[in-house]
């Protein structure tokens, strides 16, 4: 995982120990995700599940969306005999969660993979094989106005890009 910016510059998002100065006998601090306020040095765990995919800043720098575990589900192995076990243990096993940094809330969102926010921050684009197929999705910040947007049936990549009109 690498560290994530936030987009003013003033935060960072890391995996790791948050108390800063963790010493031998000193219990390990909550985590994994740390935010540290670059401004402060404050130091704070994140809340949302993480399943090792880098997570995601909102445009605004108010929100972070990651990929955690579906309740009641385990990590994927890497013993897969075929592409479509590998996909069917990726889709299956884990959700997109989003935190309010302002709230100290999380939201989970749905199931899917690898998010991406809209440039105005209104929606995340992510992948999902909801439809029976892995193909790209969008949803408002609320769980509401889900779409499909791919029909193609095909193998996605995991890491999306989303362009503005602009780029």
């Amino acid at each position: 995982m690498s560290t994530i910016w936030s987009p003013d510059g003033t935060r960072l998002v890391y995996y790791g120990d948050c108390s800063g100065q963790q010493g031998e006998n000193d219990p390990p601090t909550a985590g994994p995700l740390c935010l540290l306020d670059l401004r402060t040095g404050e130091r704070k765990a994140l809340i949302m599940p993480f399943a090792g995919a880098d997570p995601v800043w909102s445009p605004d720098g108010r929100y972070i969306a990651g990929v955690g575990l579906t309740p009641g589900k385990e990590f994927c192995n890497r013993g897969f005999t075929s592409i479509a076990e590998e996909e069917a243990c990726f889709y299956g096993n884990y959700r997109i969660y989003i935190e309010n940094l302002d709230l100290n809330e999380v939201i989970q969102l749905t199931e899917g993979i690898s998010p991406t926010w809209s440039p105005d921050g209104s929606m995340l684009a992510f992948l999902s094989n909801s439809s029976g197929a892995p193909e790209i999705w969008t949803i408002q910040l609320d769980g509401s106005n889900k779409k499909r947007l791919t029909a193609s049936g095909q193998s996605k990549s995991y890491r999306l890009v989303w362009f503005s009109e602009a780029d």
